[in-house]
């Protein structure tokens, strides 16, 4: 009892009410479902403050070894590369394949997958796209194709 009331003292000196104090047991469920509820909203508090921080959309990279397989999302820059993302936005597939109803000698094409909706709404937000990630957006046309220096450098000499 002695650390349970430190404990209560220290809340009530942080400016808690004295209701939710009280000790949580199995035979109150209802004081239970309330505190989950003031905890959820805390949390909903603090989703909508993520914005402030460095967002990416980047390649999440998925599949076997020689068969990669790519979910284009959003996630904080200084998260790891298979974290929880914050949103998936699509899939890349990098493997040329051949359409379904065609010969063998059809032109193989890489399946991009991409909510185009919500990529526009990330990167109104502020999101920085990766290298990897400006390129397929380039591709949609949600972007400005970046140049490589030798393609540069081919384009000024063409135009002397």
């Amino acid at each position: 009892m002695l650390v349970f009331s430190f404990i209560r003292s220290r809340l009530v000196l942080a400016g808690f009410p004295e209701s939710s104090l009280q000790r949580r047991t199995y035979e109150s469920p209802q004081k239970e479902s309330r505190i989950v509820d003031e905890t959820s909203d805390l949390a909903a508090t603090k989703h909508i403050t993520t914005h402030n921080m460095v967002l990416k959309i980047r390649l999440a990279r998925f599949g076997k070894r020689h068969a990669p397989f790519y979910n284009i999302v959003v996630a904080h820059a200084r998260t790891a590369r298979g974290s929880k993302p914050l949103e998936v936005l699509g899939t890349y597939d990098p493997i040329p394949k051949t359409p379904i109803d065609s010969s063998e000698t059809a032109k193989k094409f890489k399946d991009i997958k991409l909510d185009i909706d919500r990529a526009k709404y990330w990167l109104g937000v502020g999101a920085q796209p990766s290298e990897p990630a400006w390129r397929l957006l380039s591709m949609i046309g949600l972007m400005e194709p970046k140049y490589r220096l030798g393609q540069q450098l081919k384009k000024e000499g063409a135009d002397a």
